[in-house]
């Protein structure tokens, strides 16, 4: 045994006897045209960026530091660069033969992606914000385009939650974070938004629980009476038994949405980024806390006029 790892291993081929044709294994091999150096040269002379550099260094007006990140061969201009842990000189590709370089490399790679393009590019060429070329170069690439399947996260079908035109059929609900307030205390405020009309009620509490969440709903109740249908989170405190019972005791559908998929109660997550804002502005004026002034930041939303609906809570 020659190897402790034999047994984990595929056997060699044994070697043909010598009555049996020998098969030659054909490789394959990228040959990637390279540019003779008199056309370098020549239109690195055309380049007036080029150009400047050269007569910069032949002068001594460019930095020492940046000077040394270039070298003369043969009235040719070379960059110094580091690229994963080695050094490299390479020649300063001219502007004129960057795309037609870029599309040779990226034929001849067989339209391989913008990382393999890149770094086989970077064996060659240097010239400055190639990284970003190449890129650009590639995702427009037409070939790429046709042949080339969407990678990635796939776009799904949208469920839409059904909407209708009856206020307060559709009730979303949602919990702040810890908002400012003493160090010793939790403060929090629970949102609910009319999916209709985009009527809010804001209601402050001390605990996020399903107590706390029940009492919210018992106070709209009674000013509005039940909703069809509530639209929450997979908080513990919509999520819990206490909960669902009291939805079930008013008859009211919850609908709890996919954990991760905020989006889904995007209504009520709407009014909380305003809502923080606001409550914000209220603790930085200093003339109020924000818990005071909670029932004024309500009216304040409901007053204004919505932006998809035209008209203020109010109207309807």
């Amino acid at each position: 045994m020659c190897h402790v790892d034999f047994f984990s291993r595929n056997p060699l081929p044994s070697k043909p006897k010598s009555s049996e044709p020998h098969i030659e294994i054909e490789t394959k091999r990228i040959d990637v045209a390279e540019l003779s150096t008199n056309w370098l040269q020549a239109e690195q002379q055309r380049d007036a960026e080029i150009t400047k550099i050269i007569d910069d260094l032949k002068t001594g007006q460019i930095d020492d530091q940046v000077a040394k990140t270039y070298v003369l061969r043969s009235d040719i201009l070379y960059r110094k660069i580091q690229r994963n842990g080695r050094s490299k000189c390479l020649p300063y590709l001219p502007r004129a033969l960057r795309w037609s370089v870029v599309n040779n490399f990226h034929d001849s790679l067989i339209h391989l992606g913008v990382d393999k393009t890149r770094e086989k590019l970077f064996d060659f060429y240097w010239f400055p914000g190639m990284a970003q070329y190449v890129k650009k170069f590639v995702e427009n690439c037409v070939t790429c385009k046709v042949a080339k399947s969407h990678s990635g996260k796939v776009q799904a079908e949208l469920h839409p939650i059904p909407k209708v035109t009856t206020p307060w059929h559709t009730v979303h609900i949602d919990a702040t974070g810890k908002l400012s307030g003493k160090n010793d205390s939790k403060e929090y405020a629970f949102v609910l938004i009319d999916a209709f009309t985009k009527y809010v009620l804001l209601f402050h509490t001390t605990n996020i629980d399903s107590k706390s969440s029940i009492r919210a709903v018992t106070q709209s109740v009674a000013l509005f009476g039940a909703p069809t249908r509530i639209i929450a989170d997979q908080g513990r405190c919509f999520a819990s038994k206490e909960f669902r019972d009291f939805c079930n005791g008013k008859n009211i559908k919850l609908h709890l949405i996919a954990t991760g998929s905020s989006r889904a109660n995007g209504q009520v997550e709407r009014i909380m980024s305003v809502l923080k804002a606001m409550l914000t502005a209220v603790e930085t004026s200093g003339d109020k806390s924000w818990q005071d002034s909670l029932g004024e930041v309500q009216l304040a939303i409901n007053c204004t006029v919505n932006r998809v609906t035209k008209a203020s809570r109010l109207n309807f």
